[in-house]
């Protein structure tokens, strides 16, 4: 049950559901792992308190490769959407990153958002974990 609501689109406190469950339930958790392809489709019209505890859940969660390309496709939409809290977009771009570990081709497409229209927004203190991120591409 907690893990319908936190997948749920519409309920107001969905994002507080998204944090319990990051809490309650350990990586690998068969109730998450049942709701990944609903997490990942929910991304892409959630509000952003809601998206970061989503990608939470997800960057600890070993994901099959069925949803490793659609995951990658709605982390970049969020790491593109510069208007988006820095929070937000680094939880995204760790994702990216993770993925890129796991498929080196898609290193060069990662190392493209490494531009100023894409981190002038961001704080100084993401910046540099950002840094640290495409260093280790």
């Amino acid at each position: 049950m907690l893990v319908a609501k936190a997948s749920s689109e519409y309920a107001a406190k969905s994002w507080r559901y998204a944090w319990l469950c990051y809490h309650l339930f350990s990586p690998g958790d068969m109730q998450l792992r049942a709701a990944l392809p609903q997490f990942i489709a929910l991304l892409e019209f959630c509000p952003e308190g809601q998206q970061r505890e989503i990608l939470r859940i997800l960057e600890r969660e070993q994901l099959p490769e069925t949803l490793s390309g659609t995951l990658f496709d709605q982390t970049c939409l969020i790491w593109e959407a510069v208007d988006k809290r820095p929070g937000v977009r680094i939880l995204a771009f760790r994702i990216l990153a993770k993925i890129a570990r796991k498929y080196p081709d898609l290193g060069a497409e990662i190392k493209a958002y490494d531009q100023s229209h894409y981190t002038a927004s961001l704080s100084p203190g993401i910046y540099h974990s950002f840094r640290k991120l495409i260093a280790s591409l």
